[in-house]
């Protein structure tokens, strides 16, 4: 049985999180793309914009996890998380789209960073 009270136990939680809201992100592309009118284009676009916003995150996680403590960073990326995924799941313009995109981007890459700063508890 895993103990759930290591920080092992809560790194694993934290991305099985991730994991369900890359997955709900990604189940419902085409149903998005239709109702913010966005084209191919567009998304590619979006994802592009996402990619640099989340390389950008990368550096800013480190900042991020020297001032805060890492159980505090990941339960608020998390809140953020869901609350963006539910922003990009409705969105129904353009810009509300692009803007919950690039923010997607950059949430989903900070754990990656936290999770690196704290390898040597969780491990």
């Amino acid at each position: 049985m895993i103990n759930l009270h290591t920080p092992r136990a809560a790194i694993m939680m934290v991305f099985a999180g991730f994991g369900a809201a890359v997955g709900c992100w990604a189940g419902a592309i085409p149903q998005v793309m239709a109702a913010a009118g966005i084209d191919s284009f567009t998304l590619g676009l979006g994802f592009t914009l996402s990619s640099l916003a989340g390389v950008s995150a990368m550096a800013l996680g480190g900042i991020i996890g020297r001032r805060f403590s890492n159980r505090s960073v990941m339960l608020g990326v998390l809140s953020l998380l869901a609350l963006n995924l539910i922003l990009l799941l409705v969105a129904t313009s353009f810009w509300l789209f692009l803007a919950s995109l690039i923010a997607f981007g950059l949430i989903i890459s900070l754990p990656s960073v936290i999770h690196r700063t704290s390898a040597g508890t969780a491990h």
